[in-house]
């Protein structure tokens, strides 16, 4: 028998109540006893002889992994299975806006049968499969992820209750799941992208909520994985990106657009653009429509581009060529190696 200096110990037993409603500082199992450990002055508490079962949760609330991805998950696991069933189900259903879709657990009335009207049903039947990443950007090409997220489209087939969430820190919803090509027909409907700032915004709206009745031990484990995936750098995006505009800052007053070199990085995740301006940071941040890398500022390729459907880019062509735009100094924003009254300079272009 195990004991422990200075904490109470109890000999192996069968409990009829669950691991999550004990006083406890910890609890161990093995295949041949159960050691409950708890302060001294709480053990009175726990009753001396009790039947039954012992229900101990099996995946430990501070994760043993080290990668970024599978501490995420295994933490996040961990406080679902130690909270009630529904709020989880209201709290994916919230960040997900799946609604009523979800569904785990049914309680039915009088359920009317063949031969039989029973006076009431509980059932459930739910597979919910999960695919965590910690990094931005992972699903806006072709890749490792998308492929990974086809493969796992396999466990929903045949599986009208099995969905896939797909959590990812990306500020906005990846385009391509409004497409999943390569996804079964059958499975699209039921693979979810969950952004984790909409899972700790959900979180947030229920704990802070003074008419919602939350036990303090859900309350406290749901704070503390928001914190987690605030220390990971999950839920703060450095979604703008400040440029000096002592040109670009008029420009963009003028056309709505902000232009640039040719293939000039932005980094992942950008949603609106800020201008630094007259020794400050103007106060117009507007949102980033599209980002063209390379536009030949011509009225030829304003031409090809407005025969493609591209109308807004084309007239925008059309414009900075009207203002000579593209006559002015390479090196400010056309950046291109011709001279400075080429007719044909190369610009990114953001708007």
């Amino acid at each position: 028998m195990a004991t422990v200096p200075g904490l109470a110990h109890v000999r192996p037993f069968r409990a009829h109540f669950s691991a999550a409603r004990l006083p406890l500082a910890a609890v161990w199992t093995s295949s041949q006893q159960v050691v409950v450990v708890s302060a001294a002055t709480r053990a009175a508490r726990l009753p001396p002889r009790v039947s039954g079962y012992c229900s101990v949760v099996p995946n430990p609330l501070f994760s043993s992994y080290r990668a970024g991805e599978n501490r995420v998950t295994s933490s996040t696991l961990a406080v679902f299975e130690r909270i009630d069933l529904a709020l989880m189900q209201e709290l994916l259903a919230t960040a997900t806006s799946a609604g009523a879709e979800l569904t785990t657990v049914t309680f039915d009335n009088q359920v009317v049968g063949d031969a039989s009207v029973p006076d009431a049903r509980i059932s459930a039947r739910f597979t919910w499969w999960f695919e965590t990443k910690t990094t931005r950007g992972g699903y806006a090409g072709e890749g490792r992820d998308r492929a990974q997220v086809r493969r796992h489209c396999t466990q929903l087939a045949g599986e009208p209750e099995a969905w896939l969430f797909v959590l990812t820190p990306d500020p906005a919803r990846p385009p391509w799941f409004d497409e999943l090509d390569g996804v079964p027909d059958e499975a699209r409907d039921r693979v979810l992208w969950v952004g984790f700032r909409d899972l700790a915004d959900a979180i947030r709206a229920v704990t802070s909520d003074p008419t919602r009745v939350v036990g303090e031990q859900s309350r406290f484990l749901l704070n503390e994985l928001v914190a987690l995936y605030e220390m990971d750098g999950l839920l703060t995006t450095d979604d703008t990106v400040v440029v000096a505009a002592r040109v670009a800052w008029p420009e963009y007053q003028r056309f709505a657009a902000y232009v640039c070199q040719p293939n000039r990085s932005f980094r992942v995740g950008l949603t609106h653009l800020g201008f630094y301006a007259h020794g400050a940071i103007q106060p117009l941040v507007p949102r980033i429509r599209d980002h063209l890398v390379a536009v030949h500022l011509t009225g030829k390729e304003a031409n090809r581009r407005r025969n493609a459907g591209g109308a807004t880019v084309a007239d925008l062509i059309e414009e900075l060529l009207a203002d000579a735009v593209a006559a002015r100094d390479c090196s400010t924003t056309c950046c291109c190696s011709a001279a400075r009254t080429s007719p044909t300079p190369c610009a990114s272009t953001t708007w």
